[in-house]
């Protein structure tokens, strides 16, 4: 199910720190963070810091730019004592993630863990065999809240770690809450190359559905996020999802809707493709998130927060974003 995305270009280089997380079961997986108190790492350690992301999608080009004054407090730095726990989706360059985690952070003032694509196991279980090392975090790090982000299939992880730990708060961006709708929606944009359309029927693609089902031993039920919620422990609830997303659009989410629930946010867009959404790469989009996730009030309009988004053939854009 890889949404097509094309090139990341990210300057974060070797300011990673790689972390071995196991569950009681001697389950492991390996997370990674930006240690705040790596005193060799002098990109954390940076009072001034600058980021630059550029996302090549299918149909668009677009760069996102941060920069930050460690002296400058940010209203929104009241997460010290949290952390957030990142689960990516399927296929997806973990710079997406990764590269936002150090946004996120130092914004946030919670540390940031991102947990390694569903695919990136020999056993590939849609993530949910990340849930326990994931919880054995958690709960090693003894935290006043825990915001978990569930990103496109991540969100599958992401809604079954929030079922097991206390004190959490659950974000679902563009989340895969039908895995046969995505499956298929992925095979029509694919199947618009005739060679592809020769090679590869609506059959294979249902055959191929219940191969994947039956050897990661999933179950469509264990998929189920909406039944999940619907019959889960009350927590705030965020999701984020476009109609214009082709994977996950916003219309299924809400066909679906946790009518049972008053602790539910949706939060519809009505441009954004699937890409757009996973990257964060929107400012209405990135400070509903913000706002959300530090329980304050940010406007798209916050550049110290959010960062400058523009089209890279825009030079004029672009240039007003180097002068931020």
């Amino acid at each position: 199910m890889n949404p097509g995305l094309k090139r990341i270009e990210s300057d974060l280089h070797k300011v990673l720190t790689s972390e071995q997380v196991c569950s009681n079961n001697n389950r492991c997986i390996r997370v990674t963070s930006f240690a705040a108190d790596d005193s060799k790492n002098d990109f954390i350690k940076a009072k001034n810091l600058s980021l630059s992301f550029k996302l090549n999608t299918t149909d668009t080009q677009k760069v996102w730019k941060f920069k930050n004054n460690k002296t400058e407090p940010l209203h929104t730095q009241v997460l010290q004592d949290d952390i957030i726990v990142v689960l990516p989706g399927y296929m997806l360059d973990p710079k997406l993630l990764t590269f936002k985690a150090l946004w996120l952070q130092r914004i946030t003032g919670a540390q940031v863990f991102v947990a390694p694509n569903p695919d990136a196991e020999d056993s590939f279980s849609f993530g949910l065999n990340y849930v326990e090392p994931l919880k054995a975090l958690i709960e090693k790090r003894n935290a006043r809240r825990t915001h978990i982000v569930g990103v496109s299939m991540g969100a599958v992880a992401a809604t079954e770690l929030s079922t097991q730990v206390d004190n959490a708060t659950l974000h679902l961006i563009a989340p895969m809450i039908n895995f046969d709708y995505s499956l298929n929606a992925i095979f029509r944009l694919y199947s618009a190359n005739r060679l592809i359309r020769l090679f590869v029927s609506q059959h294979n693609i249902d055959n191929a559905a219940e191969i994947v089902l039956k050897r990661s031993g999933i179950t469509r039920n264990d998929l189920d996020i909406m039944h999940k919620l619907n019959t889960g422990k009350p927590m705030p609830i965020f999701m984020y999802a476009s109609m214009s997303d082709d994977v996950v659009n916003a219309a299924q989410i809400y066909n679906d809707k946790l009518f049972n629930r008053d602790d539910v946010s949706l939060n519809v867009y009505y441009h954004l493709e699937h890409e757009e959404l996973v990257a964060l790469f929107d400012e209405e989009l990135l400070a509903d998130y913000v706002s959300h996730i530090t329980n304050t009030s940010v406007h798209p309009s916050e550049k110290k927060l959010v960062g400058g988004l523009c089209p890279v053939s825009d030079k004029v854009c672009v240039d007003a974003l180097e002068n931020m």
